[in-house]
């Protein structure tokens, strides 16, 4: 009998963790990262990113962001361009970064970045010789 409780106790402990872990953090703050490159290596990356679909994660992001990082060269490389950013600052840039984009493109963005815990946004535009990626991640 003990052990059927301890095995329900343990199992109400996860369930309160899942739970608890399904609301964002209001108070998460953001790093932003970018750099510019070529037009051929972002169809590549924008190519990888769309290639995970529906699995797309945490890890898989990093390696778009890892692949991106290896391919600028260090004169493109702005690095880490803000720190402790705010959702609703993480919002506004987006929004002056990708004037084409709209407001539900963007939030839903912001609302992949809360759940996953980073993002990498590549602009709809493509038509310039040099184009700027903008990784996100949670501190």
């Amino acid at each position: 009998m003990k052990k059927v409780i301890k095995i329900l106790v343990l199992f109400a402990v996860c369930l309160a963790a899942s739970a608890c872990k399904v609301a964002p953090d209001e108070d998460a703050t953001y790093k932003i990262e970018t750099g510019e490159v070529t037009n051929d290596i972002y169809k590549i990356a924008l190519y990888m990113k769309n290639s995970y679909g529906s699995s797309i994660n945490f890890k898989r992001i990093k390696i778009v962001r890892d692949y991106l990082y290896e391919k600028t060269y260090s004169i493109a490389y702005h690095g880490v361009i803000k720190s402790g950013a705010t959702k609703d600052e993480i919002q506004q840039f987006l929004s002056d970064f990708d004037t084409e984009a709209s407001s539900s493109y963007i939030d839903s963005q912001i609302k992949f970045l809360e759940s996953n815990g980073n993002l990498i946004y590549l602009p709809s535009d493509s038509s310039e010789s040099m184009i700027t990626w903008v990784y996100i991640q949670k501190e």
